[in-house]
């Protein structure tokens, strides 16, 4: 989508933000290295989107 964009920049930036992005295998590292201690749902959303979830309730005083 952003080879639709104008500007020299947004169409060399957005491809580069994109190769550049987390994989959700980074975010499973990162997560348990963080040692948080609940579970924390990882998910993958249109556009390369990933979102990372966590229940308070579960997860006690943090």
């Amino acid at each position: 989508i952003t080879r639709l964009a104008c500007h020299p920049l947004t169409r060399h930036d957005g491809p580069v933000s994109v190769m550049r992005a987390y994989t959700v295998e980074e975010y499973t590292r990162m997560v348990a290295d963080a040692e948080i201690g609940t579970p924390v749902t990882i998910r993958r959303h249109h556009w390369y989107r990933v979102s990372l979830t966590r229940n308070k309730k579960e997860g006690g005083d943090a």
